[in-house]
């Protein structure tokens, strides 16, 4: 995240970076938060997504759809799979 950060200040982009950082953890929390080639399938998952709720879906709802569809599957995939597709679960013993 700092990295973004610094980049965004060094190439004067504007605050709708902070938009691709929740866009990132969404694809992040879907894959599974210590696991990284479920980060990168999480990701590809959220950015196909997007775009076909932004070519479906964007006609019967308009005002942004493709914006919240990404949020909403991520809340409900976490439900069913609450450590991401790849994520590891703690089991502890005491």
């Amino acid at each position: 995240m700092w990295g973004v950060l610094f980049w965004g200040t060094s190439t004067g982009s504007n605050i709708s970076i902070g938009y691709l950082g929740l866009l990132v953890l969404s694809g992040r929390g879907a894959g599974g938060l210590n696991s990284v080639p479920g980060a990168i399938v999480g990701g590809i998952i959220i950015g196909i997504l997007q775009n076909l709720s932004g070519a479906y879906l964007d006609q019967f709802f308009p005002g942004g759809v493709k914006e919240i569809v990404p949020f909403a599957f991520m809340a409900v995939f976490l439900l069913f799979k609450p450590y991401g597709l790849w994520g590891w679960e703690r089991i502890e013993r005491v």
